[in-house]
């Protein structure tokens, strides 16, 4: 359903700013199989497809913004993302290959895990849903450098949509790693080199990654919260009415996610 999904995303995100270690993802797949019952596998396989979507439109938009601009710089070449697409299609199609059952336990739980993933990633085989969500992806970056753009005109040190994109791809790559709560440090010096790179003036490069990120993270937070107190500490289970004994059911998450994939017991 579409609310579940809506909320299961817009709480993950404020977890993930108000937790470090991106703990709110565990809490999307939380959220989501208390509310439809959907299994762990499924979940992150459907997470998983949501990110490829993402990534595939931010590279496309980084390119094309990289080959206006002339600044490829040293980023990889066609025929390396071409070598690098085809050796994944190819590993996942393997992967898909594999036996559903083993007599041996721990092989049939990973084989299990991996069919409920591809479970989640199936809907990218149908172009009907690659034909919508990839121009929603398309939209996304482009409100974000819209922003970009906005804060730029306004102190008065105008930039091309096309930079505006290459900050956005610049945030993107310094918060993949999971570091502190809401990305605080490691998203504004990302713009700020972006944006100084462009010859951006440092005190206007700091004022826009401040108010960028302030402008993604106030609603974030103020959506999350709500969502968090009326759609899941009042959604009739009163066993998760806490925060520690939230953080307790995230950690029971994480480890039903990690040991099939990372040899844990």
């Amino acid at each position: 359903k579409f609310w579940t999904a809506y909320w299961s995303l817009r709480i993950s995100y404020f977890f993930n700013a108000t937790l470090p270690a991106r703990l709110g993802e565990p809490f999307r797949i939380l959220y989501i199989k208390k509310f439809t019952k959907i299994s762990v596998g499924r979940s992150i396989g459907a997470m998983a497809a949501d990110r490829l979507l993402d990534f595939l439109s931010l590279v496309l938009i980084l390119y094309l913004s990289a080959f206006v601009l002339g600044v490829r710089g040293s980023l990889p070449t066609m025929k390396t993302l071409a070598v690098i697409s085809a050796l994944s299609i190819i590993l996942i199609i393997l992967i898909g290959r594999l036996p559903e059952k083993h007599h041996v336990r721990w092989i049939h739980a990973i084989l299990q895990f991996r069919l409920r993933l591809y479970e989640g990633i199936s809907p990218l085989k149908d172009i009907r849903v690659l034909s919508l969500c990839l121009p929603l992806s398309f939209l996304g970056w482009l409100l974000n450098a819209l922003i970009i753009l906005g804060l730029a005109f306004a102190l008065d040190e105008p930039i091309s949509i096309f930079k505006a994109f290459l900050v956005c791809a610049g945030v993107v790559v310094a918060i993949s790693i999971p570091s502190s709560p809401g990305n605080f440090g490691t998203f504004e010096l990302a713009a700020i080199g972006v944006l100084k790179y462009f010859g951006v003036p440092y005190e206007k490069a700091v004022a826009i990654a401040i108010l960028y990120h302030m402008i993604l993270l106030l609603p974030t937070l103020a959506i999350g919260a709500f969502g968090y107190h009326f759609r899941f500490l009042r959604s009739g289970d009163s066993s998760l009415d806490s925060k520690d004994k939230l953080l307790q059911q995230l950690e029971r998450t994480s480890e039903k996610i990690d040991p099939p994939l990372y040899g844990g017991k």
